[in-house]
């Protein structure tokens, strides 16, 4: 299975925008996830039965992220359902072995949870409320009690939390994100995204349906109000506990709990869900959604056999529709089935002679249960776990950012701070005789740049006299030079766009801004922009148009890195992180 990255403008500004919220680590992160000690969820270790896999066949793992930290995942299971990973038995637990596209087979080796456990930094957590689940979101063990968990792994890990759901689980998480995170953060600051696979946004349609016709024919049949009113106090009996102990337990968890709290609340338009508020607007809401559409005869008098219309049932419990609602992005799985026997004769005859795609014959309809857009089971469905997926990789890849480090080597009376060291520089230097320029490094105000460029002094702060500098070579060491300039340096101001000191790359390169000189050049027209060490590798820069150096565009600056060789053909440059990027600035 391949992993999809995608990230959509709307998601990503909310993303980029969390990361400027600063975030109050209590204290730093436990070594093991387990040691967060958050109750009310349970952290989902990998399976060691049956196990999950990488694609090399190897079990998958639980790793830190680049930055050395974990973000919480919670996995929230829907109405009877469960959210725990121990067995194959869980909603998230269960293998991805669906998909879409009916051309080709898939050999499934792991399921949603372990898929997420594969995303570096992705500490997947289990919220589990099966024996209340019943009971409506505002119960204390369901909105209130995940909000509860939410709360402590924020605390836990100084990190927005990420949260999973199917179908009930996203109005359960919709209860939690109205209630009062802990100490001044709101709960809603507390969680970056929220990701969920057919949740009845606005009620599902189909149980309304079903309870109202239950409703009706009990009026006209015995048998049907007889068990119309054992459902009702089943339903009664669940709303408390769903696993009564007694001879309601006989029926299926969805027949005990049609007629509980939780199952008329879920009714379309009902007061519960009128009343209950939507996932806030700084919340990036990803829904995944099933969309069934039933190719069925058209009925009229003058229909002919061959005559059809569609009919779209969503995931045959929630409409699409509702899946979708409000979310800031959304995906559906489209699935169709053919209910006519003549155009499904058609479409047998049509694949048999190969003159319509598999794609594009509509289903069987004795595998309705069996397919990838049915409401249970949207998280083994390929395109929508890989949808997840991507979305929970890109939220906490997108948390990395570059480190930005202002170096102040001065006091206010320009004399250099204790631990740095003062050596001699050669002659004297030009400052401007008659104007000064600001160092293009300088994020404050009076740090000059002077030449010849043979002296580095394009970093240098100016003494009480004017005359005397400080200058720094590298903002890493704690060493300056002292010079003379040739005429009294002219007050200056920084510019509005500085240009980093210095960078510190992901390969482990050091790279210090370019300060004149002659370099190579290459083919596609890229120039030096900085030097680095170790290595003959430079950061490039395009020559023509106001192109910076270093892309900021990004949490996590990039900048290209590539050979100068004079060449007629040089090796395309190759893109490279910053770590860590150095200005220089002025006592404050």
């Amino acid at each position: 299975m391949t992993r999809r990255r995608r990230l959509s403008p709307v998601v990503l500004a909310t993303l980029v925008a969390a990361l400027l919220v600063p975030v109050a680590r209590g204290h730093a992160q436990a070594a093991d996830p387990a040691a967060f000690g958050c109750g009310g969820v349970s952290l989902a270790l990998p399976l060691s039965t049956d196990p999950d896999t990488n694609p090399d066949g190897s079990p998958v793992a639980i790793t830190r992220d680049r930055r050395g930290e974990y973000v919480p995942v919670i996995m929230v299971h829907g109405w009877t359902g469960t959210s725990t990973h121990d067995s194959r038995s869980g909603a998230f637990s269960k293998r991805i072995d669906l998909s879409t596209n009916q051309v080709g087979t898939i050999e499934p080796s792991r399921s949603l949870i372990g898929q997420l456990q594969r995303v570096p930094g992705a500490a997947v957590f289990t919220f589990d409320y099966h024996d209340h689940s019943a009971s409506w979101v505002t119960d204390e063990h369901l909105g209130p009690a995940l909000g509860e968990a939410i709360d402590c792994l924020y605390r836990a890990t100084g990190e927005k939390v990420i949260v999973v759901a199917h179908s009930m689980g996203g109005l359960v998480t919709r209860e939690a994100l109205a209630g009062k995170g802990t100490g001044d953060v709101d709960r809603v600051d507390e969680v970056s995204t929220v990701i969920t696979f057919g949740t009845p946004e606005t009620g599902s349609l189909i149980a309304m349906l079903a309870a109202n016709a239950l409703d009706v024919s009990s009026l006209v049949n015995s048998q049907m109000a007889v068990l119309r009113t054992m459902l009702a106090h089943c339903g009664g009996q669940a709303s408390r506990k769903l696993e009564t102990g007694g001879l309601c337990d006989l029926l299926p968890a969805e027949a005990r709990a049609a007629d509980s709290e939780a199952g008329r609340a879920l009714r379309y338009g009902s007061p519960q869900l009128a009343t209950l508020p939507p996932f806030p607007k700084k919340v990036a809401v990803d829904a995944l959604a099933g969309d069934i559409v039933l190719t069925v005869p058209k009925i009229g008098w003058f229909a002919l056999p061959w005559e059809t219309e569609n009919v779209p049932i969503g995931d045959g419990v929630v409409t699409a529709d509702s899946a979708v609602h409000n979310a800031t992005t959304s995906t559906k799985a489209s699935c169709s089935y053919q209910m006519s026997p003549v155009r499904g004769a058609a479409d047998a005859l049509g694949l048999q002679f190969r003159v319509v795609a598999t794609n594009d014959a509509a289903r069987n309809p004795l595998e309705f249960r069996a397919v990838p857009c049915f409401h249970g089971n949207l998280m083994r469905t390929i395109q929508l776990t890989n949808e997840a997926t991507g979305m929970v990789d890109e939220d906490i890849a997108g948390r990395r950012r570059t480190e930005v480090v202002t170096v102040v080597p001065v006091d206010h009376a320009v004399n250099p701070k204790p631990d740095y060291e003062v050596r001699q520089g050669g002659g004297a230097i030009d400052c401007g005789a008659s104007r000064s320029y600001p160092s293009a490094a300088a994020v404050g105000d009076g740090i000059v740049s002077c030449s010849p460029v043979a002296a580095a002094a394009d970093v240098c702060w100016a003494g009480p006299d004017r005359v005397t500098l400080l200058c720094g070579i590298d903002p890493r060491e704690k060493v300056l030079y002292r010079y003379t300039a040739q005429a009294p340096v002219s007050p200056v101001v920084a510019e509005a766009n500085p240009t980093p000191w210095a960078l510190d790359l992901d390969d482990g390169s050091r790279c210090r801004l370019r300060n004149g000189g002659s370099w190579s050049g290459r083919s596609d027209d890229l120039v030096g922009a900085y030097y680095c060490d170790p290595g003959t590798a430079v950061v490039l820069v395009r020559q023509e148009g106001n192109v910076a150096a270093v892309d900021r565009s990004k949490p996590m600056w990039t900048v290209l890195v590539g050979e100068l060789d004079d060449s007629t053909a040089s090796p395309p440059p190759v893109t490279k992180e910053v770590v860590r990027a150095y200005f220089a600035g002025s006592p404050s």
